[in-house]
């Protein structure tokens, strides 16, 4: 059972359910944090391509000619495969907790 109220700083139209805590909280609505202002997704382009520049030009610096695609290939197989080895172990732990 979920009741709908609104509040006032959301912008005009906009209401959130109460969870099921009854507290009349915003706590898991979306809408509790309003629209995301189109300014932040350029920021995160920006961001994510500062961030690649840094991956390629970083770790690529002491490898010459061909050796720097072979070092960036490298680079990106190590960046991949410890994220889901990473995620897989931790996937693994929470199985051992049920």
């Amino acid at each position: 059972m979920s009741t709908e109220h609104s509040h006032e700083h959301f912008p005009e139209g906009a209401s959130c359910y109460s969870g099921s805590c009854g507290s009349g909280s915003c706590c898991c609505s979306g809408d509790a944090i309003g629209p995301v202002p189109a300014v932040l997704g350029t920021v995160g382009k920006a961001v994510l391509i500062v961030g690649i520049l840094m991956l390629v030009l970083g770790g690529t610096r002491n490898a010459k000619g061909f050796g720097k695609v072979t070092c960036l290939v490298g680079l990106v197989y190590n960046g991949v495969t410890g994220y889901f080895s990473d995620t897989l172990s931790y996937i693994r732990i929470m199985a051992l907790m049920l």
